[in-house]
């Protein structure tokens, strides 16, 4: 995760990092959903990378995020490459950033309406 998301004043970054992962949640959940389902191809989400070059680029448009589909077996079930631990683990992982990233949006927030009020 770069570091440039939770630093000052990059609210744009922070509501743009959600959206990446409530996408993410929602493509894992299809995986979850196509774990028993022949032939299906698993996908996920892009973001990161892309995020953290254009930073570095100091790029003013930010990336949207990406679904993709997972390099061709990587996993085997011996119905398709759906990983349910995998998937688990990664909707965890999601769910945490996306939780992180909330709480320093509602605290830029925050700081913002006290700061429009005059209160410290």
């Amino acid at each position: 995760m770069p570091k440039a998301i939770y630093s000052e004043g990059n609210l744009d970054v922070l509501k743009r990092s959600l959206d990446a992962y409530a996408l993410r949640q929602r493509v894992i959940a299809e995986n979850i959903a196509q774990v028993e389902t022949p032939g299906y191809r698993a996908r996920s989400v892009s973001f990161e990378q892309e995020l953290a070059r254009a930073l570095e680029r100091g790029d003013q448009s930010l990336p949207q995020p990406q679904v993709l589909e997972r390099s061709p077996l990587t996993t085997d079930n011996g119905i398709n490459d759906v990983d349910l631990e995998q998937e688990m683990a990664l909707l965890a992982e999601t769910n945490l950033r996306h939780k992180v990233t909330t709480r320093i949006l509602a605290m830029r927030y925050q700081l913002l309406r006290s700061a429009i009020r005059g209160r410290g």
